[in-house]
């Protein structure tokens, strides 16, 4: 709500509406349409009935006795600053707007808007980027570029937005059509997009000169070089580990390894009750390179011991234990406090988990710090240990745009932009990074608290140095990638699911998986 003089205005997110009330109303006594508000809205009245509208997408003015929102400052599908921060409040005074804002970690930012004299109004130079689903990184780092280049224009095309009937193979052959066509993106974020097909086919622009500007981890380029040239960057990365008890971690680098261990103590919880979907979804990026030869072929027998390994491990949903079965409200985004908990208060050995933040570091270690015990190791392929790259980035070779693309690439790998957190893994810039593990980027002062059934409660804070710093030595040791392909995980976890209803044994259900497996995988 917002009051000036004797008026009193209210944001009707119900509605899509600002009410408003005069002093002697019972009931409202006119109200403007406005569809742009939401709950991070802030509305700043003004004399005769005009107002202002703050949100996280632009600042707009309505005027009395008009009929639409005028746009002062538009987001071009981007937003209002920086996307990891969100709006808190705004103030305006002679037509010059201060906005606070705040992100993640609980730091804030006080920003100036005003009109500018010499900032062009229109852009004298227009392009696109693509991402298959949304993506905090790619639209931080092209906020930030846009805010110190207002000549160029930037249009992110997300292709699967939530609507009914556009499913992710829609999404991809739309895209791969624009591509044939001549009209495909500038820049795209290649996660979940056939990445090799593009590489093959001359879709990518080679980025090597623009990697050897930035200080990047050198594991990160080796799955996108190909006849000594460099198809895509990745901007973030995770990094898939295994945490708990030294006994265990001694013994186990992965996924077939933990599954042996179970089975050598079968009385004993290794990891946390998941049910058999969840461990497909966190293990089969493990496995995927060996599910395939290079012929497409599917190799059988290493499905069928994925599955049954999976089923060491999986309970149906309804044997899961219900003390954990609810979370908090204000889970974690990017890890499963779950399992976590499961193994900081109850009686699992060892837990698996993606990180890919400081805050999932600190977790992870408190975890430790409450079971009493507790150490961790980076999943390891082939005695190499693993990463897992995100906000993959490359360049249309077909741009009409090339030099804009190449200088907004060489921008985003900057340590400077690359220090922000999005929650959506680790900076690929060594210098950036080194910088998160020592807190450079962290507000020290702020405190998490999870809690299950507000009985079993993880207080987690700035600490951990030599646990941080131990993480950072071992991430110098990582020399392999692991790509996960979604869509096939899809289908394994639709096609196995009468197995784990013990309906059928792991053969029988890949035999039935296997042409379609092998059509995808041809595709």
């Amino acid at each position: 709500i917002a009051q000036i003089n004797n008026m009193l205005y209210a944001i009707n997110l119900v509605d899509k509406q600002i009410d408003t009330y005069n002093e002697n109303a019972s009931q409202v006594d006119h109200f403007v349409p406005c569809e742009n508000v939401d709950e991070l809205s802030v509305l700043l009245p003004i004399e005769n009935n005009n107002m202002y509208l703050v949100t996280g997408n632009g600042i707009s003015h309505f005027a009395e006795g008009g009929s639409i929102w005028e746009e002062l400052m538009s987001s071009t599908g981007l937003s209002l600053g920086l996307p990891s921060y969100s709006l808190v409040n705004a103030i305006e005074k002679d037509g010059r707007f201060i906005v606070q804002m705040t992100n993640d970690q609980y730091q804030n930012v006080i920003k100036l808007y005003r009109y500018s004299e010499t900032t062009p109004t229109l852009p004298t130079t227009e392009l696109n980027a693509y991402t298959l689903e949304t993506n905090r990184t790619l639209q931080e780092a092209l906020t930030a570029y846009q805010l110190q280049h207002p000549e160029v224009r930037i249009n992110v095309q997300v292709g699967l937005t939530g609507e009914e009937g556009i499913t992710r193979e829609d999404a991809i052959k739309a895209l791969n059509t624009a591509i044939l066509a001549g009209e495909g993106p500038d820049i795209m974020v290649l996660d979940g997009l056939p990445i090799d097909t593009y590489m093959e086919k001359g879709v990518l622009a080679d980025l090597s000169e623009i990697k050897e500007k930035e200080q990047m981890f050198e594991f990160l380029t080796a799955p996108f070089q190909k006849d000594e040239q460099l198809y895509a960057l990745p901007l973030r990365f995770k990094v898939p580990t295994i945490w708990g008890n030294p006994e265990v971690l001694d013994e186990v680098d992965n996924l077939e390894e933990l599954g042996a261990y179970q089975k050598a103590h079968s009385k004993e919880m290794i990891l946390p009750e998941q049910d058999s979907e969840g461990l497909i979804h966190l293990f089969a990026g493990q496995m995927q390179k060996r599910w395939f030869n290079e012929q497409g072929e599917l190799q059988e027998e290493s499905l069928i011991q994925f599955l049954e390994t999976i089923k060491t491990f999986s309970r149906q949903q309804e044997e899961v234990s219900k003390g954990y079965n609810t979370m908090m409200e204000n889970r974690h985004e990017a890890i499963n406090t779950q399992n976590i908990f499961e193994y900081a208060f109850g009686k699992s050995h060892v837990f698996v988990e993606d990180v890919g933040s400081i805050l999932d570091l600190l977790i992870c270690n408190e975890a430790n710090k409450q079971k009493g015990e507790g150490s961790f190791k980076i999943v390891r392929q082939e005695e190499q240990c693993t990463y897992k790259p995100s906000s993959i980035i490359g360049l249309n070779a077909s741009s009409k745009n090339k030099m804009i693309t190449e200088e907004i690439m060489t921008f985003i790998l900057d340590e400077k932009v690359q220090l922000t957190d999005t929650l959506e893994g680790f900076p690929t810039h060594g210098g950036a990074f080194e910088k998160w593990i020592k807190g450079e980027n962290t507000n020290k002062n702020a405190s998490y608290m999870y809690s299950v059934d507000d009985h079993d409660i993880l207080f987690v804070e700035w600490g951990h140095e030599e646990a941080l710093q131990a993480f950072y030595e071992e991430v110098k040791q990582i020399k392999t990638a692991i790509l996960d392909d979604e869509t096939l995980t899809n289908l394994i976890v639709e096609g196995s699911k009468a197995y784990f209803e013990n309906k059928e044994s792991a053969k029988q259900a890949v035999e039935r998986l296997k042409p379609q497996l092998e059509l995808y995988g041809k595709e």
